[in-house]
């Protein structure tokens, strides 16, 4: 059973290159040579810009963006979301952090991902209440 399985993926895999083979090398004689004056290309050459786009994205690990970890953090980028724990995963590792390597983590976080701010539950906590004007 299980060699019938590895069989049919095989097989899906081989017709999935194929057919996106095809639709790159489509899509991209359909367009580069008339807009930018780029080559004519076969269906191994599109192939192999589909195999070369992976590499450059990635590589071929498991999930998107390939093996990237951060240093500091151990943040891995999207792969943790797959995992359905990344959330508690992710909140063990900021509370076993100490504070100087917590705020070095989120600054490098910041600059991956832009500036993004806490839920608004977790500004309440965290905020000092602000101090009521003197009369």
């Amino acid at each position: 059973m299980k060699f019938l399985k590895y069989f049919f993926g095989a097989i899906a895999m081989i017709l999935l290159a194929i057919a996106f083979g095809w639709v790159v090398m489509w899509l991209w004689n359909a367009l580069i040579p008339q807009l930018f004056g780029g080559p004519i290309l076969n269906w191994t050459q599109a192939v192999g810009i589909l195999v070369l786009a992976r590499l450059l994205t990635g590589g071929f690990g498991k999930g998107w963006g390939g093996h990237h970890r951060c240093r500091d953090c151990g943040h891995s980028g999207w792969k943790s979301r797959k995992s359905g724990h990344w959330k508690q995963r992710w909140e063990e590792k900021m509370s076993n952090m100490s504070p100087e390597e917590r705020e070095r983590c989120k600054a490098k976080m910041k600059r991956w991902c832009g500036d993004w701010e806490e839920p608004e539950h977790k500004q309440s906590e965290t905020m000092a209440s602000p101090e009521e004007p003197k009369n």
